[in-house]
């Protein structure tokens, strides 16, 4: 629930305007219903060494936002009475896709054990209605809009100029003007099929971990250099929206355990190194890689 004061937070101008000594009388409801429909196959082979998973979800969610007074004018005073809605005011989104997940243990023995494991998925993100409330984008300190939503298509798509060889904004209408009438989506900022695997080894007291990542099917913009290389009132173009897809090297980690004799103060010491971020295949990413150490005792 939200009073009068927080309508301009959800909605647009186009709610009841009233005055400041009938506001009590007016309150809102921000209300998300998800519907949803989920199928899944689990199977596990050679004594459960090899697992399978795969399962596909149809997410439809509603965002809306009502209006309600609970006031009634009898003339010369106001009175509470049942809710009576004002106004309304929604958008729907539908999330579908397909998941999938796989394990396997390869070796395992009392010196040795390996396993493997990846995971991937697939989504369709698309706007089924948009309310006009919804359709703008957040916007930056300089008022600058990247993204838009806009119905049939992915939630917070880009949004802009195209450009010619030259770097210049084109005129798509044929007006012979360059205004907002010209802009048009440049990409899409959400992933369409993302995922990772990872295995994990050990031979008697060493151990070596390795996880990876990777997502596709979409565009990044690069801020950074917009605001370089353009000047106040910036504007955005498809000179700073690239492709996403990236592959990752997320985690790299390694350990050795020196065991000593059980009758010693120092039962054993674990020597471990892990990196992460160690390699990016996108330049665009300047997650910087990171390589750490540690020591344990056991005492």
């Amino acid at each position: 629930p939200a009073p009068y004061g927080m309508y301009p937070l959800y909605m647009t101008g186009d709610y009841p305007q009233v005055t400041s000594d009938l506001q009590m009388f007016y309150s809102g409801l921000n209300r998300l219903k998800t519907a949803e429909f989920n199928v899944s196959l689990a199977a596990g082979f050679l004594d459960e060494k090899l697992k399978l998973s795969l399962g596909y979800y149809d997410r439809m969610t509603n965002d809306t936002f009502i209006s309600y007074c609970y006031g009634v004018d009898e003339g010369h005073y106001w009175r509470y009475d049942d809710a009576v809605e004002e106004y309304r005011t929604s958008s729907i989104i539908a999330n579908r896709g397909f998941e999938t997940d796989l394990s396997a243990q390869i070796f395992k023995t009392e010196k040795f054990d390996w396993s493997l494991y990846a995971n991937a998925s697939y989504n369709v993100n698309q706007l089924l209605k948009i309310d006009a409330l919804d359709m703008g984008s957040r916007q930056s300190d300089d008022e600058l809009t990247t993204t838009i939503n806009a119905m049939g298509y992915k939630v917070g798509s880009y949004y802009g100029y195209r450009t010619d060889a030259d770097g210049n904004y084109k005129d798509l209408t044929g007006e012979g003007v360059v205004d907002d009438y010209d802009k048009v989506l440049l990409g899409n900022s959400v992933p369409e099929y993302f995922g990772g695997f990872g295995t994990s080894f050990r031979i008697a007291d060493f151990s070596l971990d390795l996880q990876c990542s990777w997502a596709g099917g979409f565009e990044m913009l690069d801020l950074k250099s917009l605001y370089a290389n353009e000047k106040a009132p910036y504007v955005m173009s498809d000179k700073y929206v690239s492709a996403g897809d990236y592959f990752s090297l997320s985690r790299l980690a390694a350990s050795y355990k020196f065991k000593f004799d059980q009758k010693r103060f120092i039962k054993g010491v674990t020597v471990r190194v892990f990196g992460t971020n160690l390699f990016m295949t996108n330049k665009m990413y300047q997650t910087p890689a990171s390589i750490m150490a540690g020591v344990s005792i056991n005492l």
